[in-house]
């Protein structure tokens, strides 16, 4: 017998708004998602300069999202969507 809840579904979210410190010259954006699709998935990662701020970023999921924001190596955001 197999049970089944049927198919993910996948939901988006925007994390954002993003503010960048403006003495840095260059910022790593990294975001990390786990959920239903897996945990600790890196969803983006990328450079920025402190033009972008502030920046909003789509990502993808399913089920409870638990979200992580890194600038550089320091913590930014952590959270559920």
């Amino acid at each position: 017998i197999v049970i089944s809840s049927g198919p993910v579904q996948p939901k988006k979210l925007v994390v954002g708004p993003i503010l960048f410190p403006s003495e840095s010259s260059e910022i790593t954006v990294k975001i990390i998602v786990s959920d239903d699709l897996g945990k600790n998935r890196t969803v983006y990662l990328k450079s920025h300069t402190p033009e972008d701020s502030p920046l909003s970023v789509p990502v993808e999921g399913a089920g409870e999202m638990e979200i992580e924001v890194w600038l550089d190596d320091i913590l930014y955001y952590k959270g559920k969507g």
